[in-house]
């Protein structure tokens, strides 16, 4: 019974809003009959001639029957886009769509839907797991799955005295050996633009296998200038050095 009072809802709320239609608009004759709306001049002769209780029930009657028309409207329009399924568009509606109405629209599509998806819904069949077993004289083998890959493993049972199978499992990689660094040269030829200071750069560079900093820089560039001074065309200045010129590369530390 409660079915059948729910699926009647939105009929009787129809039915009812077009009794109520009907009444104010036959009420709209004799003292309540208003002018047409697209003429004001009518309006101006028509309060002239009226009592301000009969305007004022002209002017009630005139929003109940502009409140019924938006009530049936939004019914009718509401109870065709829930029909077709269209819910962005159903939520937009309901917005301007008094509760009331909504409640009565919403209790149908929960009764449209209910039905169906009762019938569908099946219970989940529960998974079966295949086991196969293998026995022999000497080992019992059982067949599973791994849960993470889904292939299959063999386990074995050894007997009394059986040594186990060898392991099938491939060896994890052994990383390769760190690069040697290539030999410091013995000697070094000046080339343009190089000083020093840049001669030290680069052999500490080559010897460690990376850029070094200027703490490791400055020791080793002094200990540069002293094995090279003598080779200097002016030894205080070991600024002044000349493309060509071969110094005498001290060991790195």
């Amino acid at each position: 019974m409660t079915h059948r009072r729910e699926d009647r809802g939105p009929g009787a709320a129809a039915a009812g809003l077009l009794v109520v239609l009907v009444v104010v608009h036959l009420a709209g004759r004799g003292s309540l009959a208003t002018p047409g709306l697209a003429d004001p001049g009518a309006w101006v002769h028509w309060l002239d001639r009226r009592e301000p209780v009969a305007v004022a029930f002209s002017i009630l009657r005139l929003i109940a029957l502009g409140l019924t028309w938006y009530l049936l409207l939004t019914l009718a329009v509401g109870m065709v886009l829930r029909a077709r399924g269209a819910t962005h568009l159903v939520g937009a509606v309901d917005r301007i769509t008094p509760a009331a109405l909504r409640r009565v629209m919403a209790g149908v599509v929960v009764i449209g839907l209910a039905g169906p998806a009762s019938a569908q819904v099946n219970p989940p069949t529960p998974a079966t797991t295949t086991t196969t077993t293998t026995t022999t004289t000497t080992t019992t083998a059982a067949t599973t799955a791994t849960p993470a890959t889904g292939e299959p493993v063999t386990m074995h049972r050894l007997l009394d005295g059986e040594s186990p199978p060898p392991s099938t499992v491939p060896p994890s990689p052994v990383p390769p050996p760190p690069a040697t660094p290539p030999p410091v040269p013995s000697q070094w030829t000046v080339k343009p633009g190089e000083c020093f200071w840049s001669i030290a750069e680069d052999l500490l560079a080559v010897a460690r296998g990376r850029p070094p900093s200027d703490a490791e820089v400055v020791p080793y560039w002094k200990h540069l200038i002293e094995a090279n001074r003598h080779a200097l065309a002016d030894p205080s200045n070991p600024d002044l050095i000349f493309p060509g010129q071969v110094f005498t590369v001290p060991a790195v530390p």
